[in-house]
């Protein structure tokens, strides 16, 4: 086998790399019936989409310090009197300082979390969003099994 130059953080050659590779790959047995979409729940794919969005806005700043927590979740096929799917959402925070960075000057961050979130989860669902999002403070969320069985994460 030839050289191959590639560059995933420039996206260079990468086609090439999985046109050599795809044919090596065995197929195997599926995991999941063909009608299977997903294997989660709703609500955790909104999740994770919300916190996905925490992640790539604020980069080095708080993300790994935040977790998702879904209030609630409505769907127009659940309460037919709604014409959209309502979230509301809270973004866990372990401190006063990482709420104001989530938050952002005149809640310029929040918004932004919520538009990229709401037009993806529009995108996911095939629905209008409405989304909620609001920020909360738990102190060490994440060394308290309790509050990391809640948001799942826990046994």
């Amino acid at each position: 086998m030839g050289k191959l130059a590639i560059s995933a953080k420039l996206g260079r050659g990468l086609e090439a790399l999985i046109g050599l590779l795809l044919p090596l790959l065995p197929e195997g047995t599926p995991w999941y019936d063909p009608d299977v979409l997903m294997d989660s729940t709703e609500r955790f794919m909104a999740s994770e989409t919300i916190r996905g969005k925490v992640l790539s806005l604020l980069r080095d700043e708080i993300p790994h310090c935040t977790a998702v927590e879904i209030d609630e979740y409505k769907s127009p096929e659940e309460y037919p009197d709604r014409k959209r799917l309502y979230i509301r959402a809270s973004l866990i925070v372990e401190t006063e300082g990482q709420k104001a960075i989530v938050i952002g000057a005149g809640g310029k961050m929040i918004k932004k979390i919520g538009r990229s979130a709401r037009a993806e989860l529009e995108e996911l669902t095939g629905l209008p969003v409405y989304l909620d999002l609001w920020v909360k403070v738990s102190p060490h969320w994440r060394q308290t099994d309790l509050v990391l069985r809640r948001l799942g994460y826990g046994m």
